[in-house]
């Protein structure tokens, strides 16, 4: 059985300002001659192999925002968005569609020494798994509060929560080619409360010697820099 690597062409977009990081980075990835598993079914048995005939397709845009509106507010947006195309010419089996993978993260300085994180993730759409299988959108969020004490913030002591207002996490994915159809639904718990204690040992001391010279880098700073 012969191998066949991933081609990727990629290009990186920066925008940097004092209070805000915008990355963007398109590319475009594809093979032809990859692994793909050929499934059949006969007297309720499934059998599975592999062949070397899998085409794949995928256009991304990855994004990342880094924003701080005010003192003591951070927003960060990472997220991918993207096509993705399988399939089979033997076969006649293909599997397409969009989807964006995203995370969201708000840290908010309060009174008391508080930091407070609020978090989202998750899938908008449906994405292929190979040439038979689509995988469903899903979403889970996160928060915590935290605050150190003593000196150099050695101790600091954290309450997290997960899915507080949701029991079980569902994940969904259909089989739509091949000798059978199928739908499946899982059912995870999510739910989960911690309390967590820190405690830092020893100190980081470092100290920087000034350089007589130094660079400036005008592709990033400010601007736009371009690579692959």
């Amino acid at each position: 059985m012969s191998s066949s690597h991933t081609q990727r062409i990629s290009l990186v977009y920066s925008y940097i300002l004092p209070q805000l990081t915008l990355q963007i980075a398109p590319s475009y990835n594809f093979s032809s001659g990859g692994i793909s598993t050929v499934q059949t079914a006969k007297d309720d048995i499934l059998y599975r192999t592999y062949e070397n005939i899998l085409r794949y397709r995928r256009f991304s845009i990855e994004q990342y925002v880094q924003w701080k509106p005010f003192d003591g507010t951070t927003l960060v947006i990472n997220n991918n968005l993207r096509y993705e195309h399988n399939e089979n010419p033997n076969l006649g089996y293909r599997t397409f569609g969009w989807s964006d993978s995203y995370y969201a993260n708000l840290s908010q300085k309060l009174p008391w020494k508080l930091l407070l994180y609020l978090s989202s993730y998750g899938k908008i759409g449906r994405s292929p798994s190979g040439i038979y299988n689509m995988q469903h959108s899903y979403f889970g969020y996160y928060a915590s509060l935290q605050r150190s004490f003593l000196k150099d913030g050695r101790l600091t002591v954290r309450i997290s929560a997960n899915a507080p207002f949701n029991k079980y996490w569902t994940t969904e994915a259909e089989t739509v080619n091949g000798d059978f159809l199928a739908f499946e639904k899982s059912w995870n718990r999510a739910r989960s409360f911690t309390l967590s204690i820190t405690w830092r040992f020893g100190s980081l001391k470092a100290s920087v010697k000034k350089a007589e010279h130094s660079i400036d880098n005008d592709d990033v700073v400010g601007g736009i820099s371009k690579g692959t």
